[in-house]
């Protein structure tokens, strides 16, 4: 009897100790993961790997599934190490299902679907985070090089025999993606990036594919070894893209996130190629740089505080649908690339609602973007200074248009388009427009008040400056700055609740000088 009590204890005690050993060893695991922060919006089941953390979504996950994944990521590592002789960095990555990992699909953090780790779709991304690599034409080509080596059997001396097809070299990011090209020029692209960083690999390592992701030198060497004689340039300037990183999600072909900006792509009339893309890109970089200097030598105070206003989040999405326009809290919607920015600038001007009329902020937006120097494609009022007028019936519009003309080329005769004597040129003539009953029109000669009604289903009244056009409020705000300065005069569109009054002229005033100053 003592004895089975005995042994009753001693089992007892033995179980005592293994359930303590087996605490113990889960506290010990959970120490190795205390360094892992849990970054994910939903419960996850954390596996160790030599090279970082894998964290599946605990609804998904199965202990055979757990298995097979950490197995395909630790041998996708191990596979880029060997080819690139780099170890790189601990990956955290997230498995989740196709829904939520398409929710997340631009999000900083690294989300995948089991499928996609099973199939190999996953390791641009997880080269992306094991190499800090962001540009897409070098990630495309990375991924192929390490985990495809076989060479492909596509004839690229022909391809680039054709000079038109050089810029498809650049690998900008619109070249992969069907929405922006057809299915020959994506596998092309594909194709280049793979044998281009492939060779540059071979050739240099690592450190040389990550230095020259828009390199002219390198791109030239490359096409030699294939026997091309063309000589690829770049055709717009790309380094303001160095620090971007691409994106696609369920929702917009093309993302851009630089900083705390996010650019969301659609295809749009003459906004619909990679080319197309790349020059509006470049256009938009030159001109907020064009808006800059001009701020920091005119108006230096009213810089900085512009400035800090770049540095807040901003998404620009743009759409094929409805109308541009600039939301409180750095949403701007841009339907065509003329407006992107116009809009912009509405974000960096940000003030209280309500603090202005409607004409104040229409402006002063539209009297700054003139100073970008920029026209994006599609723009139908540049279009007409470049129209053949003896091909056109007449009619009220053209009337108008030939006054427009003229009244431009007489006011300025360099060949340097200068958006802010055409658009001068549109505020002095609304009058006329509007009594000519020229339709075509009717973006100059629409009030300020209107139109705000019409985007947002206001109630601006046509009074208090708000009768106003868009291009007439821009006739006042540019005979200020002429008279005062444009520090001044946009330290009192920022501070001064009776601007324009604070000049010593009321908003009727200021337009008539305007028209006496400009005509």
């Amino acid at each position: 009897m003592n004895l089975k009590i005995d042994n009753v204890r001693i089992r007892c005690l033995v179980i005592v100790e293994m359930i303590c050993l087996i605490f113990f060893a889960a506290g010990c695991a959970e120490k190795a993961e205390e360094g892992v922060k849990e970054v994910f919006p939903f419960e996850t089941v954390q596996l160790a790997s030599k090279y970082g953390t894998l964290c599946i979504q605990a609804s998904s996950y199965s202990e055979k599934i757990g298995n097979e994944i950490l197995q395909q990521f630790d041998t996708d590592v191990e596979t880029a190490v060997r080819r690139t002789g780099c170890s790189g960095a601990d990956v955290l990555l997230c498995i989740a299902d196709s829904a939520t990992v398409s929710y997340y699909a631009d999000a900083d953090e690294l989300y995948c679907s089991s499928q996609q780790i099973q199939s190999g779709a996953y390791r641009m991304r997880l080269l992306e985070v094991l190499y800090d690599l962001h540009d897409y034409g070098t990630l495309v080509g990375l991924a192929r090089a390490v985990y495809d080596v076989e060479s492909t059997d596509v004839d690229l001396k022909a391809y680039y025999a054709d000079e038109d097809h050089l810029s498809v070299l650049s690998l900008f990011a619109a070249y992969f993606i069907d929405d922006f090209t057809n299915r020959e020029t994506v596998e092309m692209a594909e194709c280049t990036a793979g044998e281009f960083v492939g060779y540059l690999l071979e050739n240099g390592g690592l450190d040389r594919v990550i230095a020259s992701p828009f390199s002219e030198s390198d791109r030239n060497e490359w096409l030699r070894t294939i026997d091309v004689a063309a000589e690829y340039r770049n055709l717009y300037d790309t380094e303001f893209l160095e620090d971007a990183i691409y994106r696609e999600n369920y929702r917009y072909p093309l993302i851009m996130r630089h900083g705390v900006h996010q650019y969301n792509f659609l295809p749009l009339r003459s906004f619909a190629t990679p080319v197309e893309v790349w020059k509006a890109l470049s256009q938009y970089a030159e001109g907020m740089q064009t808006l800059w200097d001009h701020l920091a030598e005119y108006a230096p105070s009213a810089c900085e505080r512009i400035r800090t206003q770049w540095e807040l989040p901003m998404t620009t999405s743009f759409t094929a649908v409805g109308e541009s326009q600039e939301k409180h809290g750095g949403i701007v919607t841009v339907a065509r690339p003329m407006d992107w920015l116009h809009e912009t600038i509405h974000f960096l001007l940000e003030r209280e609602t309500g603090k202005d009329p409607a004409w104040t902020q229409e402006g002063m937006t539209t009297y700054l973007s003139c100073l970008t120097g920029q026209t994006f494609d599609g723009d139908n009022y540049y279009a007409l200074l470049t129209l053949d007028y003896s091909k056109i019936a007449d009619s009220p519009s053209k009337t108008i248009a030939l006054q427009l003309v003229e009244y431009y080329h007489t006011h300025w005769l360099q060949e340097r388009y200068n958006p802010l004597t055409y658009y001068r040129a549109l505020g002095l003539f609304r009058e006329a427009a509007e009594e000519a009953g020229a339709e075509d029109f009717r973006p100059i000669v629409v009030s300020c008040g209107e139109r705000r009604n019409e985007l947002f289903g206001g109630n601006f009244t046509e009074e208090n400056g708000n009768e106003l056009s868009y291009y007439q409020a821009m006739l006042v705000v540019d005979y200020l700055v002429e008279q005062h300065g444009l520090d001044a005069v946009l330290e009192a569109f920022f501070e001064d609740e009776d601007f324009p009054e604070s000049f010593g002229l009321t908003y009727q005033e200021a337009l008539y000088a305007a028209k006496m100053s400009f005509k």
